[in-house]
């Protein structure tokens, strides 16, 4: 009998599921039934089954409903999966958005620490910006506005306004900005007032 070590088992940890929207049982259901229902229109199996009043329309109609709930489970493992994808989309566009927030206050720090230390209130200065999404983006709005009107080293107009569109990705398209581009409404709004 081979002696198992603490090393052995130590690096054998099981992997995590991952859960589908659909599980092996529904599947199974749904090919029972169209099985069942491919089975019932064989001619001889369908004199029978007219016998105890199971018609072709019935069937038909059972066929129909197997189609139906293929492309709902479709559906549903799409809508799992685009929910995921836009999740981690988010999730690089905070780190992101976080990281060039960081860059800003570390400039004002460097400005303003010696001269004017109660600017570095506007710049959130010393406050986790790790907090809610709308904490977060209140903060980053005012972050970016403040450093608009100041003369930050290191933080040129174009790490700005890439910081901006690092902001405005994140779907919080500041109105307030000094010469920014108004937001556009979507077009769905649009039409449902005309």
């Amino acid at each position: 009998m081979p002696e198992t070590t603490a090393a052995t088992t130590a690096g054998a940890t099981k992997p995590k599921r991952q859960r589908n929207p659909l599980n092996k049982v529904q599947a199974a259901e749904v090919s029972k039934a169209e099985k069942v229902g491919l089975a019932a229109k064989i001619a001889e199996n369908l004199t029978k089954l007219e016998a105890r009043r199971i018609t072709a329309p019935f069937i038909q109609q059972l066929l129909d409903d197997v189609q139906t709930a293929r492309g709902l489970g479709g559906a549903a493992v799409s809508k799992d999966t685009t929910a995921n994808s836009a999740t981690i989309n988010e999730s690089a566009l905070t780190t992101q958005l976080l990281s060039g927030l960081a860059e800003i206050q570390s400039a004002a720090r460097q400005e303003f620490y010696d001269d004017e230390p109660q600017r570095l209130k506007a710049f959130y200065s010393g406050v986790d910006l790790h907090t809610s999404r709308d904490l977060l983006t209140t903060m980053a709005q005012g972050i970016l506005t403040e450093a608009d009107g100041a003369d930050l080293p290191g933080i040129t107009a174009t790490k700005l306004t890439a910081h901006w569109a690092t902001f405005s990705s994140s779907g919080k398209l500041p109105t307030k900005r000094k010469g920014a581009p108004k937001p556009v409404a979507p077009l769905s709004a649009s039409i449902a007032t005309t």
